[in-house]
């Protein structure tokens, strides 16, 4: 729970989280990957706070999507992981883009 109410704290201050941290706590997860929602390649960013691995991605605007909460294992990801964070974004890209949009519900 400490490393996602840190992860918190630094997405309230509303800047990329490398200019936050130092680049071995917050990295690509893994290689970029061909989204064909936007036609482009899309990034899931790992963020390291002791043993639990926070993956994420930038949105649009000050949007930051969580994917997912892993306590560390190993340093890579599997393929499952991976391809789970992968569809995360894919899913968010697609909701975001029909015609109803993603919008906030309290």
């Amino acid at each position: 729970m400490k490393g996602l109410a840190h992860f918190v704290k630094l997405s309230h201050l509303g800047k990329p989280f490398n200019q936050l941290v130092d680049e071995k706590a917050v990295h690509e997860a893994f290689e970029p990957f061909y989204c064909e929602v936007t036609k482009r390649k899309e990034t899931v960013w790992r963020y390291r706070h002791g043993d639990i691995r926070i993956l994420f991605y930038y949105a649009s605007g000050k949007v930051v999507l969580l994917t997912d909460v892993l306590a560390k294992r190993k340093d890579k990801l599997s393929g499952k992981e991976q391809n789970k964070a992968e569809r995360a974004v894919v899913d968010f890209l697609e909701a975001s883009q029909s015609a109803g949009g993603i919008q906030w519900v309290e």
